[in-house]
């Protein structure tokens, strides 16, 4: 025999079951749609217009590192902005005899001193990548996760992080063989000063894009 309260209480359970699918579902198309927006900032991000400096000049020649040696290069031609990327040149060219072994990098990024030298480190986060032996030609490392700005002036490089590895160069770097042009500087660990080179490390090839402040506002909105 059903009695009211038997009825009643079904009738609760009902509700409560139907209205949980009901909430379970909004939930699942709330997340879709949060992942949409996720996805659509992304694509926003990507089609920031950039301005770019390139660091080229003859003669080219190998920049070979030793362990926690680093080498930076002053960029000084683009306007304030978000660090948004760097390309490097890698085994394009190979002395006689040279076999590359693969190596690890680290980016280092510093603002610059009152007196021209590397000041202040500029990234909190580390951006580390590896260049193999079959790697060559452009090496293009996206660097706008790490929200990094500058003021239109700033040191770009790398420094050697294989651990326990000396005199082993491992991957070469194409880099510019005479300084002259561009400012760069040294050093061979670090606690190491700092060194501007008077032969052989004049700066690396490569290319190094920032996202003007104003272009990364008029994507945002």
């Amino acid at each position: 025999m059903i009695t009211k309260t038997n009825l009643f209480g079904s009738i609760l359970l009902v509700f409560l079951i139907v209205s949980g699918n009901c909430l379970a579902q909004d939930i699942a198309k709330d997340t879709i749609v949060i992942s949409e927006l996720h996805i659509e900032k992304q694509q926003k991000l990507k089609n920031i217009k950039t301005k770019k400096q390139k660091f080229r000049k003859d003669p080219w020649c190998l920049q070979q590192f030793d362990d926690n040696m680093e080498l930076v290069t002053l960029v000084d031609k683009l306007p304030p902005g978000q660090i948004h990327s760097v390309t490097f040149f890698v085994n394009e060219i190979l002395e006689p005899g040279y076999i590359p072994n693969e190596a690890r990098f680290e980016i280092m990024l510093y603002d610059v001193k009152p007196d021209g030298m590397p000041g202040k480190r500029l990234n909190d986060e580390t951006a580390t990548f590896i260049v193999r032996i079959d790697d060559k030609g452009e090496f293009s490392i996206s660097l706008y996760g790490l929200d990094v700005n500058s003021t239109g002036k700033f040191f770009i490089g790398v420094k050697r992080i294989d651990k326990g590895l000396k005199n082993t160069f491992g991957v070469n770097l194409q880099g510019i063989c005479e300084p002259g042009e561009f400012t760069s500087y040294y050093r061979i660990n670090n606690t190491a000063g700092w060194i501007k080179p008077s032969f052989g490390l004049g700066a690396l090839k490569m290319d190094v894009k920032v996202a003007p402040h104003e272009n990364v506002a008029l994507k945002m909105r």
